[in-house]
């Protein structure tokens, strides 16, 4: 998706030779892609800060009944409340504390899919910082991606999180995956 923003950010040049802008800035409903309202981010600020502070009631009353939470691996999440038991263990059980900072926030409105599997709408993408601190007294800093697909009733229905999870399973003690 960022990469299609990208694109369509550059100038061309038309068949008869003259350039065309594709400035972002006058993207119209025509476009594969544009940004989306300013209001995506705040609600995805309201969302992380619940996350952070250990609101994992009202962190996921953000996300539809039917939400998706997808991690780079493969493995997902299906349902609102399969989040929540999952993430409540987490901060009842694994994860005493996780601050969230340096974070950059772009909201993209995809008007037409690019290829098999686009889901056209308000995507917001999300990237931060995270340290973590775990009750078995360890601590981890890394780096997380996070998009957000909102439905039309601005409910998050696929959010779709891009970590390495490896040092995280260190972290805890659980064996690594994919190691021997």
């Amino acid at each position: 998706m960022l990469v299609s923003l990208l694109i369509v950010s550059c100038k061309t040049r038309t068949a008869e030779g003259k350039e065309e802008n594709n400035d972002l800035a006058t993207a119209t409903s025509d476009r594969a892609a544009e940004f989306a309202d300013a209001k995506y981010v705040e609600i995805g600020r309201r969302h992380s800060t619940m996350f952070e502070n250990g609101n994992i009631e009202g962190w996921a009353s953000m996300f539809a009944d039917d939400a998706v939470l997808q991690w780079s691996s493969g493995d997902s999440l299906v349902g609102r409340q399969a989040i929540i038991n999952y993430w409540t263990n987490r901060r009842d059980n694994v994860v005493a504390s996780i601050d969230l900072e340096n974070d950059i926030w772009l909201p993209v409105k995809v008007n037409k899919s690019q290829s098999v599997g686009d889901i056209p709408g308000v995507w917001v993408l999300h990237w931060f910082q995270y340290t973590s601190k775990y009750k078995n007294g360890k601590t981890l800093v890394g780096w997380v991606h996070n998009d957000y697909h909102f439905n039309e009733d601005g409910k998050i229905d696929r959010m779709i999180q891009y970590l390495d999870r490896a040092p995280i399973q260190a972290t805890e003690g659980r064996p690594v995956v994919g190691t021997p």
